[in-house]
């Protein structure tokens, strides 16, 4: 005996409660949600160089990592046909975490002979602020449960501080020089703007109805949304540096908050 798929029949059931409670109550045209949430996404990126020194290559590397993060969410929209609409809404994550800056020093005593130093810099903070333009179908599933089902493109603009380590930064131990020590680190800040993709899907549970002059019938609830969102990072290229593989924006997102209708 077949078997009907799992999707499909949620899909047959949603579909046949979104009939009844298109039939019991309205699609209210336009919404505005506030949200406060989580952003889950680790990501991490090397940055690399050389320099002169002692007539030789000296060698330095950075590590960053970062995501993460409290998230703060607003957005509005409306239909603009039968069950499809367009909305907009904005976001907010930072987070700060550790970098490690390593460098390679030759000595200036004996040809060809290494000396090496490890430091830690905490409090490297990285920020981004987005915003999500999303296409959008809505249903009622019952009487005051309401879906937003969502995608679109996600602008970004990223900031965030590098940590690096120049020539004159490097302490050096005469007279044996042995050994050699990171006696400071400077922290720059770079910025991308990088367009991305989002999807996700919004829940609303309607509590009460409130007839407000000049917005009519408005409707208070509680919400709780689930997105995706990502875009690949190009931070500027400093001559001289190189970088493994560049990092995403973004992450999945989630939270609760606010819901009105109207």
């Amino acid at each position: 005996m077949r078997t009907m798929n799992p999707l499909l029949l949620v899909g047959v059931l949603l579909a046949g409660f979104a009939t009844d409670a298109r039939a019991q109550a309205p699609q209210d045209r336009w919404y505005f949600d506030i949200n406060f949430g989580g952003q889950v996404q680790d990501e991490s990126f090397t940055q690399s160089a050389t320099f002169d020194i002692y007539n030789e290559k000296g060698a330095l590397a950075s590590a960053h990592t970062f995501g993460g993060g409290g998230l703060f969410d607003i957005g509005a929209g409306g239909l603009v046909w039968h069950d499809f609409g367009v909305g907009l809404s904005y976001s907010h994550n930072s987070n700060k975490n550790d970098a490690t800056v390593s460098v390679r020093v030759p000595n200036p005593i004996v040809f060809g002979q290494f000396r090496e130093a490890t430091t830690t810099v905490p409090g490297i903070e990285h920020k981004e602020d987005v915003v999500h333009l999303q296409f959008y179908w809505q249903t009622r599933v019952a009487e005051k449960f309401r879906f937003r089902f969502m995608f679109g493109p996600s602008f970004f603009n990223v900031h965030q501080q590098i940590a690096t380590v120049q020539a004159s930064d490097i302490l050096d131990s005469p007279p044996s020089y042995s050994s050699v020590t990171i006696q400071s680190v400077t922290i720059t800040e770079a910025k991308d703007s990088p367009v991305g993709v989002n999807v996700g899907i919004d829940g609303a549970y309607e509590i009460r109805r409130f007839d407000v002059p000049g917005l009519g019938s408005v409707g208070v609830g509680v919400g709780a949304f689930g997105r995706y969102s990502a875009a690949t990072i190009k931070f500027p290229d400093v001559p001289g540096t190189t970088r493994d593989e560049d990092p995403k924006a973004g992450g999945l997102q989630g939270g609760i908050g606010v819901r009105l209708g109207f």
